[in-house]
C-alpha cells in the first residue's frame, strides 16, 4: 500500500536506536534486504478448524 522506496528511505533516516516493526505479507525485496530480522509465519493447525472460536488473550 506504500511505496517501498519511500518506506526504505524513512527506515534509513531513522535514529539508530529506534526500532521499527513492519507487518504484512509479501514484503518487498528492498524492505527484506534492509531488515535485521524477517519472520514468515504460517498456520499448520488451528483450533478454529474444530469449531473453537477465537479466544481473548490468544487470537485477540
Amino acid at each position: 500500500m506504500l511505496d517501498p522506496a519511500i518506506v526504505a528511505e524513512a527506515l534509513r533516516q531513522r535514529p539508530e536506536m529506534v526500532h521499527v516493526i513492519l507487518t504484512g505479507r509479501n514484503a518487498h525485496p528492498l524492505l527484506v534486504e534492509l531488515a535485521d530480522t524477517v519472520t514468515e509465519m504460517r498456520e499448520v493447525k488451528h483450533a478454529y478448524q474444530k469449531g473453537i472460536l477465537a479466544q481473548r488473550g490468544i487470537e485477540y
